[in-house]
């Protein structure tokens, strides 16, 4: 059954008001997370958005990832698990750890 012109019109403004809500739920709840964090973890958290773009595109969007992309989020994991690896280690998750769970809370 298509879409009435008038339909898919009211919808846009609703759409729109969902997608800003959605995005400044994510930048309050990652900007909380910098505070809870040192500034290096948080530095490269901030630095890894393309990446997790790119892999979220693919996952959801289906969109073909090209082979660069594929090893530089490979190292991006290997980066993270380098600078969380102490509190990961040793039980801190509630410590600084706390702003990579609300990284991808965001």
């Amino acid at each position: 059954k298509p879409i009435k012109k008038n339909q898919a019109t009211l919808a846009w403004p609703r759409l729109s008001l969902s997608i800003g809500f959605a995005q400044a739920t994510s930048i309050i709840c990652l900007s909380y997370g910098f505070i809870l964090t040192y500034a290096s973890q948080a530095v490269l958290l901030y630095s890894l958005h393309p990446l997790h773009s790119a892999l979220m595109g693919y996952i959801f969007l289906h969109d073909f990832l090209p082979r660069e992309t594929i090893i530089a989020l490979i190292l991006a994991l290997f980066a993270m698990l380098i600078m969380f690896w102490p509190d990961l280690l040793y039980g801190n998750f509630g410590g600084k750890t706390q702003a990579l769970g609300d990284y991808y809370r965001s």
